[in-house]
């Protein structure tokens, strides 16, 4: 693993080379971090991530003129 440090005037840098880095990443390395974030989030907010939740659900209804 390697860390680099930025100034804050190179931020621009720094996204490009997170970019170039994880373009570079195999799919499997992309998903298991995915899952380790997302694991990282359930564990702070108390939940179990094979849980079932209650999924949001939308209707966009349209409005009768008058």
């Amino acid at each position: 693993m390697r860390i680099k440090t930025y100034n804050l005037e190179e931020s621009h840098k720094a996204r490009e080379d997170d970019i170039r880095y994880w373009k570079s990443q195999s799919i499997k390395t992309k998903m298991n971090t995915i899952y380790e974030l997302w694991s990282l989030y359930c564990w702070m907010k108390g939940l179990e991530p094979g849980e079932q939740r209650l999924q949001k659900v939308v209707k966009i209804t349209k409005i009768p003129q008058s």
